[in-house]
């Protein structure tokens, strides 16, 4: 339907504009549909707030892929290459630090995932400094609304 949509303004918009407006055009309306689409992962065993984020996230138009414990958040993270990663600390089978640990000792943290952002419900972490150069941001979970969350996420994005 997206694609529909922009077909039929550009057809429109072909008969009017200059072949250079044109393609003018269509790299902005391309751009922004990726920024639209970034890939984000969200890594959360909690089942109320993995639902709150997934809706919120999908809402916003963002390729959404969740992971609802640390052996599948890792296993995800490994196969793709992800715009963003939401990642809670404390999860079943692996904790977010576990994962940022495994990714530092392969040395190619930004293959992986361009941003990182570990999400919390404690403002101490236990073996946060060994990875928090792998960190763009550390979220305290309670500190911030889903708008918020958005808006962090577009800053990462550039959108």
């Amino acid at each position: 339907m997206f694609f529909f949509h922009i077909y039929s303004i550009i057809g429109r918009l072909t008969q009017v504009l200059s072949s250079t407006k044109k393609i003018l055009i269509v790299v902005l309306l391309t751009f922004g549909y990726t920024l639209l689409m970034a890939k984000i992962l969200l890594a959360e065993d909690d089942l109320f707030l993995r639902d709150i984020y997934t809706e919120i996230l999908t809402g916003e138009g963002f390729d959404l892929s969740v992971a609802v414990d640390g052996d599948e958040a890792l296993k995800k993270l490994l196969k793709g290459q992800w715009d963003l990663v939401l990642l809670d600390v404390v999860m079943p089978k692996m904790t977010g630090i576990e994962i940022l640990e495994y990714i530092k000792s392969k040395k190619a943290d930004k293959r992986y995932a361009k941003h990182i952002l570990l999400m919390t419900n404690s403002d101490e972490i236990r073996g946060i400094k060994e990875v928090k150069d792998l960190l763009d941001e550390i979220l305290l979970k309670s500190s911030f609304t889903p708008g918020e969350l958005i808006a962090k996420i577009k800053e990462y994005l550039g959108n």
